[in-house]
């Protein structure tokens, strides 16, 4: 368990002082995780990534992202995709375009690309998406996924063409 009087008040190499706030939404963050791994038996190894760079060749040669976290669990062959939010404004993890992207690109690896055997399950954890559970999930099988993954391809290789326009997502409300 970590202890708040060690990071509370302390200052990122950003400039950003750590609050009572990021701790308690990070102890949420963590419990799940650790109540995943002892769930799974999975604590290390090639199973498990924190902060890892995933490449998605089936979507682009270009496409990439930084996963918060991920587990593969092997018995029951599923894979457990995370992404932490701080903000307000809830993010559904259905149909997730950022935590597909990086389920594309894990599955890739594992030669589960569109496997009916394998399961996902995307989790967003965002403690201060005030009136909504702070872990929120979604699960499927690799192959219900195809949709997702052929849409970010085609999206990807529009942004990359000629014909390039610019849209922004039902997210970018603030933007």
């Amino acid at each position: 368990k970590l202890n708040e009087n060690d990071h509370v008040g302390t200052i990122a190499e950003n400039g950003i002082v750590f609050t009572v706030e990021m701790f308690e939404g990070a102890q949420v963050y963590a419990d799940d995780i650790r109540a995943l791994m002892s769930k799974t038996g999975v604590f290390g190894g090639e199973n498990l990534g924190v902060e890892s760079k995933v490449l998605a060749p089936y979507i682009h040669e270009k496409s990439f992202g930084f996963i918060d976290f991920h587990l593969f669990d092997t018995k029951s062959n599923t894979l457990h995709v995370y992404d932490f939010k701080f903000g307000f404004k809830p993010v559904s993890p259905v149909e997730n375009l950022q935590l597909s992207n990086y389920a594309c690109g894990l599955l890739h690896h594992l030669n589960g690309l569109h496997d009916q055997t394998y399961n996902v399950v995307f989790n967003i954890v965002q403690p201060r998406a005030f009136g909504f559970e702070k872990v929120r999930r979604w699960s499927c099988k690799a192959s219900d996924l195809r949709g997702v993954f052929n849409l970010l391809k085609n999206k990807a290789a529009e942004a990359l063409s000629d014909e390039a326009t610019f849209e922004t997502g039902d997210h970018c409300s603030n933007c």
